[in-house]
């Protein structure tokens, strides 16, 4: 779908207008469905036995959570994390915990879901958080792997990806553009 034939409400502000009808897409909605159904299988055979809870970074991690919700059948408890990253890729920055709401974390195998790591300082702040709740052991499972920006190290930080992205902007499958786009099926990239 090309976003630029959309028609856009007032009130959108211009320059997610322009990235929209700029975007290139890199991934359809079927290669996406495709790439969530392998992410499914993985996280089934790998955690099916071991009573885990998935915990869904909000705002991003919403469309993979609601999407593995229906393919993961096994037993398991949800809840989120709302955690505003002044961990930018580019800035660096503080995490800012806003809320959360889950069940009791200690000695549980936790699996985080979010739209995108790129930030090794997030997941840092995220696996610190998870020490202090005293978890048996804890995953991450993302919609699109990018390269990392504060990290030397060139390897993922997720144990479960979805799809390879491109090192420039990103939205769709919950990730955003300008705070736009995170509800689209596929996955876009704005050109730099």
């Amino acid at each position: 779908m090309n976003l630029g034939d959309l028609p856009f409400a007032s009130g959108v502000p211009d320059e997610v207008s322009r990235g929209f009808s700029q975007a290139q897409q890199l991934y359809s909605p079927v290669q996406v469905s495709q790439a969530i159904d392998r992410m499914a299988v993985q996280i089934t055979a790998d955690l099916q036995d071991q009573n885990p809870v998935l915990l869904s970074l909000v705002p991003g991690g919403f469309f993979l959570t609601g999407q593995l919700m229906g393919r993961l059948v096994m037993p398991m408890q949800i809840g989120y994390v709302d955690i505003d990253s002044g961990l930018d890729r580019q800035q660096g920055g503080v995490a800012n915990w806003r809320n959360s709401a889950h069940p009791e974390l200690h000695g549980r195998n936790v699996l985080l879901v979010a739209d995108v790591l790129t930030c090794a300082s997030m997941v840092q702040a995220l696996r610190d958080w998870l020490l202090v709740h005293k978890v048996a052991s804890s995953r991450f499972a993302v919609m699109v792997d990018q390269p990392v920006a504060d990290s030397s190290d060139d390897s993922t930080l997720a144990d479960f990806i979805g799809v390879v992205g491109a090192d420039r902007p990103i939205f769709g499958c919950g990730a955003d553009f300008r705070g736009y786009g995170r509800n689209l099926p596929a996955l876009y990239a704005i050109p730099r």
